[in-house]
């Protein structure tokens, strides 16, 4: 991972970017939240990102609603994740859609 800025348990980050998580919900850019888990392997990973503010997912009448509950509020990025965004390492894949605080 030369070159990638390193993920710790605890950082607080910003999306810098809407991060959807088709279709459960789409995050929005500027959301808060803290590194919760990050774990990365030859055999894969997970990083997680526990959210501030409840994300939520507007139904067919443009009215909020919890979307993310069943994952504790938080967003995860995973090799599949990050294989699809064209990142080689978890981190990558994190810090391409989030800013340190």
């Amino acid at each position: 991972m030369t070159g990638t800025r390193p993920v710790v348990v605890g950082q607080r980050v910003r999306l810098t970017v809407d991060v959807d998580r088709y279709p459960h919900f789409i995050a929005r850019q500027g959301g808060r939240g803290t590194v919760t888990y990050y774990h990365e392997d030859d055999h894969g990973g997970i990083v997680a990102v526990q959210m501030d503010q409840p994300i939520t997912h507007p139904d067919a009448q443009g009215v909020d609603h919890p979307a993310a509950t069943e994952w504790n509020n938080e967003i995860q990025w995973d090799e599949d994740i990050a294989h699809a965004m064209g990142c080689a390492t978890l981190a990558d894949a994190l810090w391409a859609e989030v800013e340190l605080l």
